[in-house]
């Protein structure tokens, strides 16, 4: 997801620059799984798990991070 928004041109005519835009930009904000109750490792690289003969971590190996990152784009 990322959603940004440029400054009007009137705005950056007062403060002598061509264009500013500011921006929010997301990954991996939020998960839809119906796994309850199965332990994840996200530094975890096997698929298997060490619960149960034939037991089957879903996702496991999965890199479950968030990334939010915020920025100023300015021309002058």
């Amino acid at each position: 997801l990322t959603v940004g928004y440029t400054l009007p041109d009137a705005w950056m005519k007062k403060i002598y620059m061509q264009k500013i835009r500011i921006y929010f930009s997301a990954e991996n904000l939020f998960e839809i799984t119906h796994l309850h109750g199965v332990p994840v490792d996200p530094e975890a690289t096997d698929y298997k798990t060490g619960f149960g003969s034939g037991s089957w971590s879903f996702g496991r190996a999965y890199p479950y991070s968030r990334t939010v990152s915020f920025g100023l784009q300015a021309t002058f």
